[in-house]
């Protein structure tokens, strides 16, 4: 199973780990530069933890300015 998450600049794509039980998602996009992984126990925690890690970069990006 694989969806595909968008939000702001940045995508990613959430997948299930049977070995682990967890899912899981990369973060890439004009910020990001490098990949940033992000996991939970069901597809809302992980989408839930993609917006918050992005959005506590843009902050992080907005105070360099």
């Amino acid at each position: 199973m694989h969806n595909i998450i968008h939000y702001k600049e940045h995508y990613g794509r959430i997948a299930f780990s049977h070995v682990e039980n967890n899912y899981s998602s990369s973060v890439k996009g004009v910020m990001a530069g490098n990949n940033v992984s992000v996991k939970g126990t069901s597809e809302d925690e992980v989408k839930k933890a993609f917006k918050d890690y992005i959005d506590e970069l843009s902050l992080k990006e907005n105070k360099k300015i």
